[in-house]
């Protein structure tokens, strides 16, 4: 069977509802405030510290506007439709649960990891005023992890498409704004 047969994934707006925009909207408000901390960094940290906040944060602005964009585009649903090709063309369609499973932990864990090591390298004198943007950030990697996954299994536990969108909206609005209270933080204690 061809490969191309099974991306059902077209570019365009991929969530056109109000929650949708919303959300976005939210993506983008958060990338630029943290591009305002990363360029206004000489007002919030000390004069040791600006030049790794400026990449922490620079980089939050950079995740953050691409989460934006993707929100709309819709990415995930692409990994997801080319994963499902691999799995049929490579005959593991069948077990495609058990591949799914340890995609999500191997990549929670690499995540994991990655995110640790930037962030005592890049903030270490620095985390605890980072703190809460750290968390926004994992916090948003579990909603990505687990969408990019699946979530045709937390429906089945939940028995429900409601509670599903809620644990999204949950997640996701969550952790934006775990990230724009400690861009605010920032921006606030030298004001």
């Amino acid at each position: 069977m061809n490969f191309l047969n099974f991306i059902q994934w077209r570019p365009g707006i991929g969530d056109p509802d109000f929650m949708g925009w919303f959300i976005t909207c939210a993506y983008l408000i958060v990338a630029m405030m943290s591009g305002l901390v990363c360029i206004r960094g000489e007002r919030f940290f000390p004069i040791h510290e600006i030049k790794k906040q400026r990449i922490f944060w620079g980089f939050f602005g950079v995740v953050f506007l691409f989460l934006g964009v993707n929100k709309q585009l819709d990415l995930q649903s692409l990994l997801r439709d080319v994963g499902k090709a691999l799995a049929v063309n490579m005959g593991w369609y069948d077990q495609r649960r058990i591949v799914q499973f340890w995609f999500v932990i191997i990549m929670g864990i690499i995540f994991f990891i990655l995110l640790l090591i930037a962030a005592f390298w890049v903030i270490r004198n620095g985390l605890k005023t980072n703190m809460v943007a750290m968390l926004g950030l994992c916090i948003i990697m579990v909603f990505i992890l687990v969408r990019a996954s699946s979530f045709s299994h937390i429906e089945k536990i939940f028995g429900c498409e409601t509670i599903r969108h809620k644990v999204e909206l949950l997640l996701e609005s969550g952790g934006i704004f775990c990230v724009a209270v400690n861009a605010l933080m920032h921006q606030r204690s030298k004001d």
